[in-house]
Order: structure tokens, then sequence, then C-alpha cells
């Protein structure tokens, strides 16, 4: 069973307590939550308290990730704390900032490089067939 709580912590921000085991079929109500947490409080620092975090999947270090990897203001940074040692090392060994760039955008094949593809895939077709045919 997985929980997740969200609770002031004095004037200067937020702390969210997860708990339990953070898996793929658990992690989409948490992950929700957080986010809506960052949101709501933009300018605050948001502490994450994972003491009572039993497992994470790949899906479970994805939202610690995540959540880390906000851009917020330098005073509203996300710190998780008191994360089982293996789950810590497995989120500590990336850099937050080598998510941060925006995923590359694919260009698109120019109309003649598309025709050239195409063709290409035709005549290849072609000499098999002739080969088929030729073998027949």
């Amino acid at each position: 069973m997985t929980a997740s709580t969200v609770e002031p912590v004095g004037a200067d921000g937020v702390r969210i307590e997860l708990k339990g085991r953070i898996t793929a079929y658990t992690a989409a109500p948490m992950w929700r939550s957080a986010l809506d947490t960052l949101a709501r409080n933009p300018d605050r620092p948001i502490i994450v308290d994972a003491s009572q975090v039993e497992y994470a999947d790949n899906v479970g270090i994805a939202l610690l990730l995540d959540l880390v990897r906000r851009d917020r203001p330098a005073t509203a940074k996300v710190e998780i704390r008191d994360l089982a040692p293996n789950l810590g090392a497995l989120v500590n060994a990336y850099d937050p900032k080598d998510f941060a760039a925006p995923a590359r955008v694919r260009s698109h094949p120019r109309t003649f490089e598309e025709v050239g593809r195409a063709t290409m895939q035709q005549i290849a077709y072609a000499m098999q067939v002739a080969d088929f045919v030729g073998e027949c």
C-alpha cells in the first residue's frame, strides 16, 4: 500500500510524506498529488519525506527524479530527505540538469527526401520480385 500526505512545514515550506511501495501501479495518484502541491506552492521549498518508502521500482525512481528536476526558484527547491540508501543511490546517480533540456524535435524529411526513400524501397522490392521470378 502506498500513501502520500501533504502538510505545511511552518511558514517556510511544505512537506510531502511518501509511504510504502511506489510502483507503476501505485505511483499515479502520488505523482498527481505531488505535482499539485508543487503548483500550489511555487515560491515555497518542498521537503519530500521518504523515510517510510519501503520499495520503489523504476516508476518510483522516475517520480523522485521528476520532483527534484522541476524548474523552481532557488529559494523553493525540492529536497528529498531520509530516502533508503539503496534507493538514494539510484536517485543520486543522475544529475537532474541532464533531464532539464527539452527533447529534440525530430525534423520531418522534406518532400524530395521522402520521395527518394520511397523510390528506393520500391526498387528494392522490385529486385526481390525479379529474383524470385528468376529462380522460379
